[in-house]
């Protein structure tokens, strides 16, 4: 926008000096003569030639540039609302049982941001059960409830979800906890863990969002990346946003945190107050939506 404004600007004075040095002798304007100069004209048009041909083949190039750029832009621009749709068409296509439910239905899963608004209650839930470990601080607390909602405790993810446990305290503390967890059950089959992991349905989703961000972190072009990244916030809901911040206190969301997307894209801010069981702006700095006068 600013190399528009400037291109503009030189333009309107290139105009300017044109009109003072060329028209007005050749036609005596400002004498009000109006009287073309016969004997200027001939040695004059090489002179105007010589002086402003190679001026306006440089504004001619800057203004092919500026189109190529804007086209470049636009196309990013496509590309980004295209990688968003597929992204919010993922969402949607996202089936989840609720293991509350106490009868098994087949075909009865729910589906798109209903599995969000499960998976909040899930975590908050889990988070509770994990505030009750003494052994662990409030960010260990908070990485290790998602890393087990998100590997879950059956047999066949267990040596995965130990080998990221155990980078928060030692193994016989997360024996305990895994023990603990497969207690519980499903409500309609207690033969089902409760936190049986959601890897298969998020994993996608956030390497997808991800690349999203990272996409418009890494343009070179003149746009105005906050504006951008806004257009992929306000299509999240907040129980998205929510299940967003609880990822970032793991080593699997740790680059969110490294690249600073969070705090310059403002990510989570419409996460509403006392919307989660901690509180967001303890670990984060940026303004959420309810900071707002």
């Amino acid at each position: 926008m600013k190399v528009r404004i400037i291109l503009t600007i030189a333009i309107i004075i290139c105009c300017i000096i044109f009109f003072i040095i060329t028209i007005n002798p050749l036609f005596n304007i400002f004498s009000l003569s109006w009287k073309l100069d016969k004997d200027l004209v001939v040695s004059y048009g090489t002179i105007i030639g010589g002086l402003f041909g190679p001026l306006f083949s440089l504004i001619s190039f800057i203004l092919v540039y500026l189109i190529f750029n804007e086209q470049n832009k636009q196309t990013f621009i496509n590309k980004i609302d295209s990688d968003i749709k597929y992204l919010r068409n993922y969402v949607f296509e996202i089936k989840h049982r609720d293991p509350e439910s106490k009868i098994f239905i087949i075909g009865g899963e729910e589906t798109g941001e209903r599995f969000f608004i499960r998976a909040k209650t899930q975590l908050d839930n889990l988070y509770n059960k994990m505030i009750t470990y003494d052994f662990l601080d409030s960010e260990n607390i908070i990485g290790a409830t998602f890393e087990i909602f998100y590997f879950g405790v059956s047999k066949r993810t267990l040596e995965t979800l130990k080998i990221h446990l155990c980078k928060r305290t030692d193994i016989d503390n997360v024996n305990k906890i895994i023990n603990d967890i497969r207690k519980i059950k499903t409500k309609y089959n207690d033969k089902i863990v409760y936190y049986c992991g959601h890897q298969g349905k998020l994993g996608h989703y956030f390497r997808q969002l991800y690349y999203i961000i990272e996409s418009i972190d890494n343009c070179n072009l003149d746009i105005d990346k906050y504006e951008v990244a806004k257009n992929v916030r306000v299509k999240m809901s907040n129980y998205e946003q929510a299940i967003l911040c609880y990822n970032l206190f793991t080593y699997m969301g740790k680059n969110w945190g490294e690249k600073n997307y969070i705090n310059k894209y403002e990510l989570i801010k419409d996460i509403p107050q006392r919307f989660l069981p901690f509180e967001p702006n303890t670990y984060f700095s940026l303004k959420f939506e309810y900071d707002d006068p």
